[in-house]
C-alpha cells in the first residue's frame, strides 16, 4: 500500500509542472475557461453601433448589414492594443476593403492622434457609455469576425499577429 501511494504521488509531482508548462504558454485558452472575458460570443448578433467616428463624422454599423466585417475593441492606454498598431498599419488597404472598423475606449482626441500616426484609413469610433454596455466590454483588443447576417462567426481575444493574419485570410475566402 506504502509503495502505491509514492507512485501516486510521484505522478501528481510529475502532472503540476506539466501542466503549469501547458497553461503558460496557453494563457488564452486558460483565461477562456477560468476567467469571464465578457463581451459577445460567437453566434451572438453583434449590435448595431451608432457612434461618432474621431473625426467627427457620424457612424453606424448599420451600413455594414449583408456585409462581412471585422470589429476590434480597443482601449486607448492598452499596451497590447499598441502593439497590434504597427500590423494594422502594414494592412491598412487591405482592412479598409474588408469592412474593418474600431472601437475605441479612451479619449477620442488620442484616438484621433493613433489615426493620424498611423494613417488608418478604416473609422475609429469613440466608444461612449452605450456602447461600453452594448459590447460587455471586458478584455482588449476583442477581434469580432461578424458574418453577412450579423452574427459573430469568430472572436479573437488578444492580439497574436499571426493568429490575426490566418483569421483574416480565411475570413476573405
Amino acid at each position: 500500500m506504502n509503495r502505491n501511494k509514492r507512485w501516486l504521488l510521484i505522478l501528481i509531482m510529475a502532472i503540476i509542472p506539466i501542466v503549469g508548462i501547458w497553461a503558460l504558454n496557453n494563457p488564452g485558452l486558460v483565461a477562456k475557461v477560468f476567467l469571464n472575458l465578457g463581451g459577445l460570443k460567437e453566434g451572438q448578433v453583434f449590435p448595431i453601433v451608432h457612434g461618432e467616428e474621431v473625426n467627427g463624422d457620424s457612424f453606424n454599423l448599420e451600413s455594414g448589414k449583408g456585409k462581412p466585417y471585422v470589429v476590434m475593441v480597443a482601449r486607448i492606454d492598452c499596451e497590447v492594443c499598441k502593439s497590434s498598431y504597427p500590423t494594422l498599419e502594414k494592412y491598412n488597404d487591405r482592412l479598409k476593403d474588408m469592412n474593418f472598423v474600431m472601437i475605441g475606449k479612451g479619449g477620442k482626441e488620442e484616438y484621433l492622434q493613433v489615426k493620424t500616426e498611423h494613417n488608418f484609413s478604416f473609422p475609429i469610433v469613440y466608444a461612449d457609455e452605450q456602447i461600453q454596455t452594448d459590447l460587455k466590454i471586458k478584455v482588449f483588443p476583442t477581434f469580432y469576425f461578424i458574418d453577412e447576417e450579423g452574427k459573430i462567426f469568430e472572436r479573437l481575444d488578444g492580439f497574436d499577429e499571426d493568429k490575426f493574419l490566418k483569421m483574416l485570410d480565411e475570413w476573405i475566402k
